[in-house]
């Protein structure tokens, strides 16, 4: 679980499942129905580099889309974070460059751990 505070004052909290392809690739995905995403892993020592790509949206597929977005090529997110034991700390900032840089902080959950949601506590 990757939490953040957003540049508008918002606190956020991404989720992203990581695990071993039959291969032993490291595989991801962002656990948002909202935004289908290509998520490519690397991992090499106690460097985890993500690049969040979304898919990109057509009217079609996504036909609640608000009239003022613009479809076109999504901007990917890229994600450089140290890995010690079950916890990161790291960076985020659009592909583009334009974005700024965001710092987050996460900590592995396991599969029969649940998740915590400080709503319901």
């Amino acid at each position: 679980m990757l939490t953040y505070d957003h540049p508008a004052g918002v606190h956020k909290t991404r989720i992203f499942t990581l695990e071993r392809d039959n291969k032993g690739k490291l595989i991801g995905r962002q656990d948002e129905p909202l935004c289908p995403c290509d998520l490519l892993v690397n991992f090499k020592k106690d460097k985890l580099t993500m690049k969040l790509t979304p898919h990109k949206p057509t009217r079609g597929a996504t036909p609640n889309l608000p009239p003022s977005i613009v479809l076109g090529d999504p901007i990917s997110t890229i994600f450089e974070a140290k890995v010690a034991g079950d916890t990161m700390v790291g960076k985020f900032y659009g592909e583009s460059g334009l974005s700024e840089t965001i710092h987050f902080t996460a900590i592995r959950q396991t599969k029969t751990a649940p998740l915590l949601n400080p709503g319901q506590n």
